[in-house]
């Protein structure tokens, strides 16, 4: 089910009043920046840093998923 609301002093405030039981989680997905109110949508973590994305060369194609086992590797020698 979705439920509009805005944001409020830092709080999150439905439009409507809605029940819900403590404890019940939620997730929270941002409009787009037309059905809001004029307001300002803050970057993705993507979008902040996609300048330093791809920025290192000579790195192993998987370290990504693997730099745990790389940065072991180093400290052991």
């Amino acid at each position: 089910m979705v439920y509009k609301g805005h944001v409020e002093k830092g709080a999150i405030v439905l439009d409507d009043p809605v029940t819900l039981l403590d404890g019940t989680v939620v997730m929270i997905e941002l409009a787009e920046a037309s059905q809001t109110t004029g307001a300002v949508c803050t970057p993705s973590r993507a979008d902040q840093y996609r300048p330093f994305i791809g920025a290192l060369d000579g790195m192993p194609e998987d370290w990504s998923e693997n730099h745990d086992k790389y940065l072991r590797e180093e400290h052991e020698a």
